[in-house]
């Protein structure tokens, strides 16, 4: 997945005004606040949005919207925010192992979240992830 071109970001403002979230409420007050949650993480987070053209089903509405958010911690990846317009937002991590679930190569799915336990089951992950991953 080629990402590198889009300017990263370190503003919870862009999320806010940029990322395309799911139409139902209760999953896209958690989406929003995982999008929020994983930037917190460190001061050395930042973040791409874009529009993952693969399955039309998911693409926003609004094109000044995105649906996909690219997390690095440095310049290493760390963690896929993708959100589903009809359903939830599902997270994937960097992995050597391949995933059939996943339709990113080299990514995992972690977790899916649409309500506040899974939410916080998720952000735990990632801030384990956080604390133990190998910076490049």
């Amino acid at each position: 997945m080629d990402y590198y071109d889009f300017s990263p970001s370190k503003s919870i403002d862009d999320l806010r005004k940029y990322a395309a979230l799911p139409e139902n409420a209760e999953y896209a007050e958690a989406a929003l606040e995982l999008l929020e949650a994983v930037p917190n993480l460190g001061d050395d987070m930042s973040f791409t949005l874009m529009i993952d053209r693969s399955d039309r089903s998911d693409l926003p509405l609004d094109e000044n919207r995105k649906n996909l958010a690219v997390f690095n911690r440095n310049k290493t990846p760390f963690v896929i925010v993708k959100m589903a317009r009809l359903g939830q937002a599902y997270t994937y991590v960097p992995s050597r192992l391949p995933s059939a679930a996943s339709p990113y190569p080299g990514w995992k799915r972690l977790n899916n979240v649409y309500d506040s336990d899974s939410l916080e089951g998720t952000v735990q992950s990632l801030r384990n992830y956080y604390d133990t991953m190998v910076i490049e």
